[in-house]
Parts: structure tokens; sequence; C-alpha cells
């Protein structure tokens, strides 16, 4: 299989160097909107919403005819999401008797007040195939591509921030301290501060897969520098978490970049 690759990888660069095609190489970099998409009913994967995070790399673009391209990219992305409010905590992370609580009730979590964020960092690579049209009398091309990338984790946190009563349900009607109160006997908690700060790379997928697609608009300059403008978005087909205990999620993003392309031939 890795012969039959190589061999494909030389036809096409002999095809590329021989035909009529035009290369351009280029950086681009701009905001991505990350946010993960939960599946199944764990509620420790539930209640995401976007955040905000940064992307860049670098490309090149094979023009193989007026109409049609093809855009390696190597880039650095950031995922992930955000979510504020009343949130599942599992009780192993809870400290002395509150880890009994779940038990006592017949849930697995308890529940909390704060905000959390967890980050992803990638390095993305994707292939595009790109299809555009250039506007007559005016250096404007217009584009839209598509196509699937591989992505590899650099690393992930977890970031927690506040401070709650603990609940033994989702909807906040009972706190920890009243149940502990009344059935063990036990004195109350109160407010417990949330922040923390963990590293959470040995708990998700180091790579991961899926598509990415924008809508672009370049200008040439010159007939050899181009600026460029994209909006687009990618979505992950693998789950991120390596234990289902601790949710099952999708990374996902919008993007928003602009760019800079040089035609070397």
């Amino acid at each position: 299989m890795k012969k039959i690759v190589f061999i494909a990888v030389l036809l096409l660069a002999g095809y590329v160097m021989q035909a009529q095609t035009e290369i351009y190489v280029g950086a681009r970099g701009g905001l991505n909107i990350p946010k993960l998409t939960a599946s199944g009913d764990n509620p420790m994967s539930k209640g995401y919403s976007s955040r905000l995070a940064g992307n860049g790399g670098i490309f090149a673009e094979f023009r193989f005819t007026e109409l049609f391209s093809l855009q390696p990219m190597i880039e650095y992305t950031q995922q992930g999401g955000l979510r504020k409010g009343m949130q599942a905590i599992p009780a192993a992370m809870m400290p002395g008797d509150a880890q009994q609580v779940p038990a006592m009730v017949g849930e697995e979590y308890l529940y909390a007040d704060f905000k959390s964020e967890p980050t992803f960092d990638y390095i993305w690579i994707p292939v595009l195939a790109k299809f555009g049209h250039s506007l007559k009398n005016v250096p404007i091309r217009l584009y839209v591509d598509a196509g699937p990338f591989v992505s590899f984790l650099l690393g992930a946190k977890q970031k927690t921030s506040g401070s709650s009563l603990l609940y033994v349900d989702p909807a906040g009607d009972m706190t920890m301290d009243y149940l502990l109160g009344t059935l063990a006997g036990t004195p109350a908690q109160g407010v417990v501060p949330m922040g923390a700060e963990r590293t959470i790379t040995d708990d998700v997928y180091k790579m991961n897969y899926g598509v990415s697609a924008n809508i672009g608009v370049s200008y040439a300059l010159t007939p050899r520098h181009n600026i460029l403008l994209e909006v687009g978005g990618n979505y992950g087909f693998r789950k991120l978490q390596k234990d289902a205990e601790n949710g099952e999620n999708r990374i996902g993003a919008a993007t928003v970049v602009v760019g800079y392309a040089y035609k070397l031939k």
C-alpha cells in the first residue's frame, strides 16, 4: 500500500511539473469559532457553546485549469468549546463525603454552576478540491473549496472558573449540603471554588479526521501577488474522548481567514 501511494505521488508530481499548471504558494490565518458537538445522552457532553480561537498556516495551490485547483495545507488550529451555568461533575472529582452523594440518590454526577472551557491545539492537514471563476475586466476570482483533513493533537487543557454550591440534580432543586445535613448528619460544605486548570491530553484521541469547506474571493494586486478572504468551516468525524464516561463530543468550527498567495509558475 505504501509503495502504491508513493508511486501515485511521484506520478502526480511529474504531471504537475510537465503540465501547464499554475502554482501558487502562500500563507493564511484568522479567526476560529469552535464548538463541541455532543452525541449521546451523557450530561458531560451537553451544553457547549462556541468560543473564539485562532488558526494559521501555509498552503500550495496547483491550478490545473481555469476552473479547477488542488490545494494542500498545513495549519495550526485551535478547537474547543465553552460551557457556562449548571453542568455535571463526575463524583470521583469531588472531595471527601461529596463522592458518596450521587450513589445516595441514584445518580452518577453532581452538578454546579460555573464556567468550563476545554481547549485543543492541533496541526491540521487538509487537501481541498477548489473550483473558481475569474471575473472579466477586474482582477477578482471567486471560488469554493472542500475536502478531507487529518489532524494531530499538540495539547489539550480543561480550564474552569467560578464558585458554586453543589447540587444533586441538574435543575438545582436540592443542594448537596441539604442532603448530607438531613440524611447523614454531615456538616455543610458551603460554596465550593471551581477554578482549576488541568491537562487532558491523555483523555482524548491524538488523531482526528473530517471535512473542511470554504467560500472565498481573491484579488490580484499584480499578476503574481494576490490577497484573499475566506469564510468556511470544518467538522471532525471522530469523537474526542477515549472513555465514554467523559462524554462524547466532536470538534468543529466556523472560520474567517485572510491570506496572501504568490504565483510561482
